[in-house]
C-alpha cells in the first residue's frame, strides 16, 4: 500500500489535493490544524492527523513517518510547508518520497526579492517593486511607484490573515486610501513588497499548471484563465476556465526550464489593457493552487501525474469535458461586489451553470463538505436576519 500525506487538509487546496488521488488505491492522510473546517468532513481522508500550530508539523510529519510501514508520498499544500520540507529534506527522506525542484531553485523561487531580481536579469516582465522592512522603507516605496499600487506581506503571516481576514493583498488607488488601512502593516508582516499595479481587470489574470519528471522533464501542464476573484482585482481565484494561450504556455516552461524545475508548480501572469505585454505575478513552488483542479475540466490530472513519478501507482484516464472551476466561498464574494457595481457579465453568469464544472467544495462523489459549507452559511444568514429583527 502506498500512503499519501497531504497537508493542509482543512484547506479547499489540501481537499482538492486529494480528491485528484481518491480513485486509486492509495491511503489518503491529512494533517489539519482547523478543527471546524468543513474540508476536514470528506470520505477522501482515510486518516486525519492534528496539529496545534506550524510550528508543530516538522514532528508532526517526523512521528507520522515513523509510524507508518511502506512507501509514503508527500504533497504539501501551503508555502511555508514547501520551505520547511525543502530545508529539511535531509531529514523527512528518510521517511517519505516528494517531487521538489533542489532547494536553491526553492528558495529562489519563494523568495520575492530573489526572484524579481533574477526575473528581470533574464528578460521576463516584471511589474515594478519594491521591499519594505520598515515604515521609512514604505514612506520611500509609496513616493517612487505611482497609485494605484499594491501592497503584500512578503509571507502571508498569521497575524496578517487575523488583521486583514479579507484581503491578502491590498490595492491601493491613491495616497488617502493608503493613509486610511485600518491596521499597521508591520504588525500584520515583518516585510511588505510594494508593487506597481497592472492594469486590468480579474479576467487579464493567466496561469499555467505544471508537472515536471525527477529529470527536468515537462510530463504535463494545463493553462486557463480567471474571470473573477475575491476580493475582486487582487484576490484570490473565485472562478477560472482552460484556454489555449501559447504565450502564457511559453512563458511559463521557458521560466520553469531555465529553472530547472521538478514537481508541481505554476505560474500566474497578468495581461496589461495598457501595453498588452504579460507581466509575471508570481510563481507557485512544490505545491497545488486553490484553483488546479480547472486543470481535470480538460482531462489533465497533474497531481496524478506526479504521484505516478514517485510510485508504481498507473492513473486512469480522463474524460475531458470543458468547464469552469469555481470557488463557491469566493463566487458568493465576487458575484456581490459585480452586482453592486452593476458590472457583472451575462455571459459570465450563464457559464456558472455548466454540468461540467468542477468546485472547490461540491462534489457528486464526497457531499458532506459542501453541505458543512452550505449550513453554515445558512446559519450565518439565519443570525443575521435575527439580529436585524431585534432592531
Amino acid at each position: 500500500m502506498v500512503t499519501v500525506v497531504i497537508t493542509g487538509a482543512d484547506h479547499p487546496t489540501g481537499l482538492g489535493t486529494a480528491r485528484c488521488l481518491k480513485r486509486l488505491n492509495v491511503e489518503i492522510i491529512g494533517l489539519y490544524s482547523n478543527e471546524m473546517s468543513f474540508c476536514c468532513s470528506s470520505n477522501c481522508w482515510d486518516k486525519l492527523v492534528y496539529y496545534k500550530d506550524r510550528t508543530e508539523i516538522y514532528d508532526v510529519l517526523i512521528s507520522l513517518g515513523r509510524s507508518i510501514d511502506g512507501q509514503i508520498i508527500l504533497f504539501p499544500t501551503q508555502d511555508h510547508v514547501v520551505k520547511l520540507v525543502s530545508d529539511n529534506r535531509g531529514e523527512l527522506l528518510e521517511y517519505y518520497n516528494f517531487l521538489f525542484p533542489g532547494k536553491k531553485q526553492v528558495d529562489l523561487l519563494l523568495d520575492k526579492t530573489k526572484f524579481q531580481i533574477w526575473a528581470e536579469k533574464h528578460g521576463f516582465n516584471v511589474p515594478r517593486s519594491v521591499i519594505c522592512r520598515s515604515p521609512e522603507d514604505l514612506k520611500h516605496a509609496i513616493e517612487k511607484i505611482d497609485f494605484p499600487l499594491i501592497v503584500k506581506p512578503f509571507e502571508h503571516t498569521e497575524k496578517w490573515y487575523q488583521l486583514s481576514p479579507r484581503d491578502k493583498i491590498l490595492k491601493v488607488n491613491s495616497r488617502m486610501e493608503f493613509d486610511s488601512i485600518d491596521f499597521d502593516l508591520f504588525e500584520a508582516a515583518n516585510k511588505l513588497l510594494v508593487q506597481q499595479w497592472i492594469p486590468g481587470g480579474d479576467s487579464n489574470v493567466y496561469f499555467c499548471l505544471v508537472c515536471y519528471d525527477k529529470n527536468g522533464t515537462l510530463a504535463g501542464k494545463f493553462t486557463g484563465r480567471k474571470l473573477l476573484q475575491a476580493p475582486p482585482y487582487c484576490g484570490s481565484t473565485a472562478v477560472a476556465v482552460g484556454v489555449d494561450e501559447p504565450e502564457v504556455d511559453e512563458i511559463t516552461t521557458r521560466l520553469f526550464n531555465l529553472v530547472g524545475y521538478r514537481g508541481i508548480g505554476s505560474l500566474e501572469l497578468k495581461k496589461s489593457d495598457k501595453d498588452l505585454k504579460y507581466y509575471l505575478v508570481e510563481p507557485t513552488v512544490g505545491r497545488n493552487d486553490l484553483q488546479s483542479n480547472v486543470a481535470l475540466s480538460g482531462g489533465v490530472n497533474l497531481t496524478q501525474l506526479a504521484l505516478s513519478e514517485l510510485a508504481s501507482v498507473q492513473p486512469p484516464k480522463l474524460r475531458c469535458r470543458k468547464g469552469v472551476w469555481i470557488d463557491e466561498e469566493g463566487l458568493i464574494d465576487s458575484i456581490r461586489f459585480h452586482l453592486k457595481n452593476r458590472d457583472l457579465e451575462f455571459a459570465l453568469f450563464l457559464k456558472l451553470f455548466s454540468p461540467y464544472n468542477h468546485y472547490a467544495t461540491l462534489s457528486i462523489s464526497d457531499t458532506k463538505p459542501f453541505r458543512k459549507w452550505l449550513s453554515s452559511k445558512i446559519r450565518r444568514f439565519g443570525k443575521k436576519c435575527l439580529r436585524l429583527g431585534q432592531r
